[in-house]
Formats: structure tokens, C-alpha cells, sequence
């Protein structure tokens, strides 16, 4: 018999072509799948912002009540206004900088299209921005290089925050806009680079009121730390009056900026305007409960900062204690003013989106208070639906995931924030 048709050769052969570590790829695969394993970080932010968009798009023609009866409106006036000119009389009751924002798309040729798609994209470009600044800020504390797991994951998790496709893609809202200034505000806060955050906060207040959320966080830690001057507020105070330039150019009064938002205080005389809200549960007459529902809030914030000072006044220096601040704060700003709306949460939920990437704990916080945002989302994006067949479901549901919310946020107070403070020595 010859030598290579003995058996156990034989055997050793077929042995040797089935076995699992036997290497069958050609090399020009191998060297393809090395690449992608090599570029996996860059592909999967590719596909990510695929998928972010697909998701979207899907929305996009869709026409909110706030686009019909704010947004589009607003654009059809400032055109008929001659556009920058416009801001003489000022449209809507968003701030300048909005205005301003407007005004430039009055000049884009939309040739029968609807604005509200340049409203939108805009809005939509900013959840890329909010999710690099958020992908950032959780790999620049996880210490890892960028982009890599913690950024890459951050990233497309923000961009896929189910609130986040709505308020964008199907809303046409630009809370996108100020949250993603806020989140780099603090971030800059952090790190101490006072100028920078003290500056980024009055960009973010010239885009959106509800900035004061996080403004306790700066208390906080300016008590804590000891290192810097409460006049950088006057800082904060000139940029947000710088943000309303091009109405003063045109003619508005130098209060202007000032005098929108005194304004929007006042606008909505409610205590809830279909928000996750304590006052569900209490007597929500916003004539008597406003003052009440303010000081209150005043009252709940301030006691964190009471409890600090009797417990040696410092605070731990880490990114888990600082974010967890602010998005504590932001709940209870939430929960407990009045006047609040369903957008509100906006902030609150990227916060937690962005603290679970810090400490995974946190998201059995993150995931329950994105799935009572989305309650009150849907309670306003299809509200006359859910009211022609349960006229009740609306505040039924909000009212039952406000309650789940408060919770939420009474177990972070309770057994969360108390550990971020460095006891005094004995």
C-alpha cells in the first residue's frame, strides 16, 4: 500500500481540515476583516449616525401643533417682515437668539418647501452635537481615547434617547439646542475652566429659560470649593445680553432679552402643562399654588445645600457626584415648579443618559424617567386621539408616571446625593 494511502494519515488529514482552529479564510478576506476590526470604532460611529438619521426621517413630515400654530406661523411673519428687520417688533416668544436663527432661515430658497423641514434639521443637527459633547465627556472620564468604546456607545445611545427622535424629528423643537450648551457648561465647570462655563451659560439662557435648572449646581459647588467669585455671573449675565445684539440693532429696547423671559414666566397660567408634576396630587390652582410651588422648590434645593454646610461643606471632586447634581436638580425643578411642560425633562433625561456611563447604576434611574418623559410626549403629540376614545387617559397616565418619577427621584435624594459629601474630620 502506498504511504500516503495508509489509514492514520489518512485519518490525520480529514482530522486536521475539520478541526475548529484550522485557518480556511483566504487572505484578502482576513485582511478586509482585519480592517474592519482595525476601523470598528469609525464604522460603528458611521453606522450609528445612519441609523440616527433612518430613524428621523421617518418623522420628518410630520406636523406638530407647535409647528402649525408657533413655528411655521413665526417664520411666514418675519418673512412678511422683511426678515432681520422683523426683529424690530420681535416674533413669538422665544428669545433673540432663536429670532436671530429664524431670521437666517427666511433667506434660504426653499423653493415650495415647508420651513418646517429647515426648523427640524436644525434641531436634528443639534442631537449630533448633544451626543458628541455626551460621548465626549463619558470617554474623557472613563480616560479612554477617543473615539473607543465609552464615546462610541455614548454617542449612538444619546442619538437613539426615544425623547431625543421626538423632540427633534416629529416635534420640530430645539431643546437639543440648550441642553447640549448646558452639558459643556457643566463639563467646563468641572474641570474649572471658569471663563469658558460661566460663558456657555448665558448662550444656553439666551436659548432656553429652563438653563436655570442647573444654576443650583454652580451654587453648590462655588460653596464647596472656595476657588472662585460669584461675580462671573456678571459674565454669564453679558453674554445672555450680548444674545439679543441683532434686536437692538433693529430697534428693540436694550431689555429685550430681559423683558421675553419675564414675559414667558407669566405666559401659561398652569400649574401643569401636561409635565411629570407633584401637582397632579395637590390643588393645582395656579392663581393660589404659584408663589407656593416656587418657594417650595427654593425650599427643596436649598435644603441639599444646608445639609452640605453642616456636614463640613465639601463636596466629593468626582464627575459621578458633579452630573449626578445636576440632574437631581434639574428633577426637582422639574417635579416641583409650576408651569412646567412636557419638553421639561429634556435636560434630566440626557443627564442620566450621561451618569450611566459614569456609574451603571444609574440606569435604574435613566431608563424608568426616559419611559415617563415618553408618557407625557405621546400624552401631547397624540392627545386628541387618546382623548376621543378615554377623554381621562391623558392626565391619568401623566399623573401615574409623575408618581413613579417622583420616586425616582426621592430614592437619589434619600440614598444617592447624601454620598457625595466628604464628612468634616472629627
Amino acid at each position: 500500500m502506498p504511504e500516503s494511502l495508509r489509514p492514520e494519515i489518512i485519518c490525520a488529514i480529514l482530522v486536521s481540515e475539520n478541526t475548529p482552529g484550522g485557518n480556511h479564510m483566504p487572505k484578502t478576506e482576513r485582511k478586509i476583516l482585519d480592517q474592519l476590526i482595525k476601523y470598528r470604532y469609525w464604522l460603528f460611529l458611521l453606522a450609528a449616525t445612519a441609523l440616527a438619521w433612518l430613524a428621523r426621517k421617518g418623522g420628518m413630515d410630520h406636523s406638530s401643533p407647535d409647528m402649525n400654530v408657533f413655528l411655521v406661523p413665526w417664520y411666514e411673519q418675519i418673512v412678511e417682515n422683511g426678515g432681520f428687520r422683523a426683529l424690530a417688533q420681535g416674533v413669538g416668544d422665544y428669545n433673540v437668539l432663536y429670532q436671530t436663527l429664524i431670521c437666517l432661515f427666511s433667506y434660504i430658497p426653499l423653493g415650495g418647501m415647508s420651513p418646517m423641514y429647515l426648523y427640524k434639521a436644525v434641531s436634528i443637527f443639534f442631537d449630533f452635537l448633544l451626543a458628541l459633547v455626551c460621548g465626549y465627556v463619558a470617554a474623557r472620564e472613563k480616560g479612554e481615547a477617543l473615539p473607543g468604546k465609552t464615546f462610541c456607545t455614548a454617542y449612538a445611545l444619546v442619538l437613539m434617547i426615544p425623547t431625543v427622535i421626538l423632540n427633534s424629528s416629529v416635534w420640530g423643537q430645539c431643546d437639543s439646542m440648550y441642553t447640549s450648551v448646558c452639558i459643556l457648561a457643566l463639563y467646563l465647570l468641572y474641570r474649572q475652566r471658569y471663563p469658558a462655563s460661566f460663558a456657555l451659560l448665558g448662550i444656553a439662557f439666551g436659548l432656553k429659560l429652563q438653563t436655570v435648572f442647573i444654576l443650583p449646581v454652580y451654587l453648590y459647588f462655588y460653596v464647596s470649593r472656595k476657588n472662585f467669585s460669584l461675580g462671573y455671573f456678571l459674565l454669564t449675565l453679558g453674554v445672555f445680553w450680548a444674545t439679543g445684539i441683532p434686536a437692538y440693532l433693529a430697534g428693540r429696547p436694550l431689555t429685550a432679552v430681559f423683558d421675553i423671559y419675564a414675559y414667558q414666566t407669566t405666559e401659561y397660567p398652569d400649574m401643569i402643562s401636561n409635565a411629570l408634576s407633584i401637582w397632579y396630587f395637590y390643588f393645582p390652582q395656579y392663581k393660589y399654588m404659584r408663589q407656593a410651588a416656587i418657594m417650595l422648590t427654593a425650599f427643596l434645593l436649598g435644603l441639599y445645600l444646608f445639609w452640605l454646610l453642616n456636614h463640613g461643606g465639601k463636596l466629593k471632586e468626582t464627575p459621578l457626584s458633579f452630573f449626578a447634581l445636576a440632574a437631581w436638580s434639574a428633577w426637582t425643578c422639574l417635579l416641583f415648579l409650576p408651569a412646567m411642560h412636557d419638553r421639561y425633562g429634556y435636560l434630566l433625561d440626557a443627564l442620566l443618559v450621561l451618569l450611566c456611563f459614569l456609574d451603571s447604576r444609574y440606569v435604574r434611574y435613566a431608563a424608568p424617567q426616559i419611559l415617563c418623559s415618553g408618557v407625557v410626549y405621546t400624552g401631547y403629540l397624540y392627545v386628541y386621539m387618546w382623548n376621543e376614545k378615554m377623554p381621562y387617559a391623558t392626565p391619568i397616565a401623566a399623573a401615574i408616571a409623575s408618581l413613579v418619577s417622583f420616586g425616582m427621584w426621592l430614592h437619589m435624594g434619600l440614598t444617592v446625593l447624601p454620598g457625595f459629601v466628604e464628612e468634616a474630620a472629627a
